[in-house]
């Protein structure tokens, strides 16, 4: 897939800016809190139709004005397409594709698809669980768009959920009916978790073993809150972990304990804990070595590569991993964003570079 224009109306800093995209390498420069990342924030919005830095709706619509716009023209499942958001102040953004007003926001989900690699990522060993739950279900949203709302279900009756276990006194029958609830959801996102590591763990082995040299291996696994002992199957999950929600431990503690909100995602090399072991450096290949499996098997399942986006990460590898990560870089399309283009002039591929300045692109 390749993007073959994009277009901002009062998105974060950008007044009014249309950029035709290259289908190669697409670098945009400039000093710091120019916009560049901007850019790429909208890109990765029409894949996962949330920003990856966490931004709320109303923050992506620029200063003083009402409502913000994002659109752009693509290339994907063997057509050109165009998708259109809409952001208001006061109430839910909208989406269309190709003109069709959609119901639903994850309607983009599969049909454009990004990987995107910024310098946060390169702390997803160091942080707690939740990036990394959040980096699993990310990527298993953008394959198997059902599993977005499994995981908003989920989120809303386990919201439901804590906020009766802090009532004084409690519905032991209305908590019954969630913690089942919570059960049939939370088998579901089990499964596929499960499944999408099964799948991903060789890919990242392989990758790791080619950036280390050959020297180290790396271990993927997935760890629930909950005893493992179970065939990967709804029927034997699901009364597992309403058994586990119904202990009465979640009464003590005011608090839902077990479930997939609760997992973990465990990283060995040659044995040993990433996290609690590893050096920054090859904590550093893990994450490469994630990115670079993820986009592999994304261009497997979806039969076409994703936009590759990188937000000014190569200056934060050493050479020997910047290498790894051009030598992925091939007849696919990828952005890149970096406050200095002359960095980029070694590539062997040819490239197309535009300044960055105050929300504006200049040589379009």
């Amino acid at each position: 897939m390749k993007i073959e224009s994009i277009t901002l109306h009062n998105f974060r800093n950008y007044a009014d800016e249309s950029i035709l995209m290259g289908d190669g390498i697409n670098i945009f420069y400039g000093e710091n809190a120019q916009g560049k990342t901007n850019i790429l924030e909208a890109v990765y919005l029409f894949s996962s139709a949330k920003s990856h830095r966490g931004a709320k709706d109303k923050e992506l619509i620029r200063f003083s004005s009402p409502e913000a716009q994002i659109s752009m023209k693509f290339y994907s499942q063997q057509r050109s397409q165009e998708a259109k958001m809409y952001f208001y102040q006061n109430k839910n953004k909208q989406l269309f594709i190709n003109e069709i007003e959609q119901k639903k926001i994850k309607a983009l989900l599969g049909i454009f698809s990004t990987v995107i690699f910024s310098p946060e990522d390169l702390e997803l060993i160091k942080d707690g669980p939740e990036a990394r739950r959040r980096f699993l279900d990310t990527d298993i949203s953008q394959l198997r768009p059902n599993y977005y709302k499994i995981l908003k279900d989920y989120g809303r009756v386990l919201e439901m959920r804590n906020n009766l276990l802090k009532k004084e006194k409690i519905d032991k029958d209305l908590l019954e009916v969630y913690s089942m609830k919570l059960a049939k959801y939370g088998a579901k996102i089990m499964i596929h978790r499960q499944l999408f590591i099964d799948k991903m763990k060789q890919k990242a082995k392989e990758i790791y073993f080619f950036i280390s040299d050959k020297k180290e291996e790396l271990s993927i696994s997935y760890r629930p809150s909950i005893d493992k002992t179970y065939e990967l199957k709804e029927k034997e999950i699901v009364p597992k972990l309403y058994e586990a929600l119904s202990s009465g431990e979640d009464i003590l503690r005011r608090s839902t304990l077990k479930g997939p909100h609760r997992d973990e995602v465990i990283f060995l090399i040659d044995g040993k804990d990433a996290k609690s072991y590893c050096s920054q450096g090859q904590q550093r290949s893990i994450v490469l070595s994630l990115k670079l499996a993820e986009f592999v098997f994304m261009e497997e399942v979806l039969g076409e590569s994703p936009v590759l986006l990188l937000d000014d990460i190569l200056s934060e590898l050493d050479a020997k991993r910047r290498e790894k990560l051009i030598s992925f870089i091939k007849d696919n399309q990828t952005i890149i964003t970096c406050t200095d283009k002359d960095f980029y002039y070694h590539l062997d591929k040819p490239f197309i570079a535009r300044k960055i300045q105050n929300g504006r692109v200049i040589g379009k």
